[in-house]
């Protein structure tokens, strides 16, 4: 596979979670969520299996490689802000963790495209 190649499907994972936090996120913050969202409870289980070091799909690891960079960056924030999401209500500290999170996404896919481009030239 090419650079180009890998860099184009780690720009399409670092998507698909940033979308999906920023879902979430929307959500969250309109009001708009409950406990049976599929896409917070997706994202619930998400963090679980990181904090539990059950990482073993390609979109999981690449959200665990940008929490690292992030103040999520621990098993117990990602374990508090996973039962957080599971509860009725989010407290405004996992809303916020979860902002780093987007933010880390961010930076990671505008740095995948830079690679993409300069792979392309």
């Amino acid at each position: 596979m090419s650079d180009l190649g890998l860099f184009t499907i780690l720009y399409d994972e670092i998507r698909e979670q940033a979308e999906l936090l920023d879902q979430i996120l929307l959500k969250l913050k309109t009001g708009g969520s409950n406990v049976e969202d599929a896409d917070r409870q997706k994202l619930a289980q998400i963090l679980e299996d990181m904090a539990q070091g059950q990482t073993t799909d390609l979109s999981t690891q690449m959200l665990e490689l940008s929490l690292r960079a992030s103040a999520m960056n621990t098993p117990t924030k990602w374990k508090r802000v996973a039962e957080q999401l599971r509860a009725r209500t989010v407290e405004k500290e996992a809303v916020e963790m979860l902002e780093s999170v987007a933010n880390s996404l961010e930076v990671q896919r505008a740095g995948t495209v830079a690679r993409m481009r300069g792979r392309a030239r």
